[in-house]
């Protein structure tokens, strides 16, 4: 943060950079795969399906069935005593990249992959 209490054109920069990595590797998983007008599109592999969730509904069923808590605590560390992991963090993780990836449309995707 600069003297004027500005972040870093540099520091946001690495902070994309620890995001993009969160959603590639992330021990396969989930990845956020876009955005909508209904929410953030989440591919969740085990079961595989699709979550469509506003950041409203972003709550702990929805981190545990993206990952353990364990992977969250070890990512976003809890910033009060008592709670699993910083969910603030955790929550502008996924709204960040879901922007940072793009908008998603489930009814133009042709790619399997991306569903």
């Amino acid at each position: 943060m600069n003297a004027a209490g500005f972040v870093s054109d540099e520091a946001e920069a690495e902070h994309y950079r620890r995001f993009d990595e969160l959603n590639r590797n992330n021990g396969g998983r989930f990845q956020i795969i876009g955005h909508g007008s209904t929410g953030k599109y989440i591919l969740v592999n085990n079961p595989r399906r699709l979550l469509v969730k506003a950041a409203n509904q972003l709550r702990m069923p929805v981190f545990l069935a993206m990952a353990p808590v364990e992977w969250w605590a070890a990512h976003f560390p809890p910033c009060k005593p008592g709670t699993p992991f910083d969910k603030r963090q955790a929550v502008n993780f996924i709204l960040r990249v879901a922007v940072r990836v793009g908008n998603f449309d489930l009814l133009t995707a042709t790619d399997p992959s991306e569903i």
